[in-house]
């Protein structure tokens, strides 16, 4: 199972969002779609009997951002109990992560719809899931910093960078 984000390098930061956002998700939302119109981003992922799930980054990268925010918090307090919910309309699939004993966890895919994962439950590896999350959302954090102004990043986003940067803030 994979779940990777792949920003453009170099992006400039004078290439900003003109968002009038006032809430987290709203902010997630337009870097999305800015991301998705610009094409400078690629979310994709793959697993469970299919290698391309019908993802986008407008909505789906959207949608997902407060599970994954969730997942690398209980993460970074060694709980690996979480789930990440697909909730788009043809999509409609949840992850749930659920810690083994030892140093495994076991992902199982639900599906809403007619779509059956197969194999529908996967074991692996913490420190893959970890780093997985990590890259996730260390991809996500450098999209919005460098698409949206320095004082909307530090309103909106600087409060998860310890989620990413281990040295920022103990938990």
């Amino acid at each position: 199972m994979e779940l990777n984000l792949n920003v453009q390098k170099g992006i400039s930061s004078a290439e900003n969002v003109g968002s009038t956002a006032d809430c987290f998700v709203g902010l997630v939302a337009d870097v999305c779609e800015y991301a998705d119109d610009n094409r400078i981003a690629v979310f994709t992922v793959s697993g469970f009997g299919e290698k391309h799930w019908p993802v986008d980054v407008w909505y789906d990268l959207s949608t997902i951002m407060e599970d994954m925010i969730k997942a690398a918090s209980c993460i970074r307090n060694d709980s690996y109990d979480f789930s990440i919910y697909f909730l788009g309309q043809g999509i409609q699939r949840r992850l749930v992560f659920s810690e083994n004993e030892g140093e495994s966890v076991d992902v199982t895919c639900l599906s809403e719809t007619s779509w059956e994962p197969n194999p529908n439950k996967i074991s692996m590896e913490k420190e893959a899931v970890r780093q997985m999350v990590n890259n996730f959302l260390s991809n996500f954090f450098f999209l919005a910093r460098a698409v949206v102004s320095s004082r909307i990043y530090a309103k909106f986003f600087s409060e998860y960078d310890y989620l990413t940067e281990p040295n920022i803030r103990p938990c």
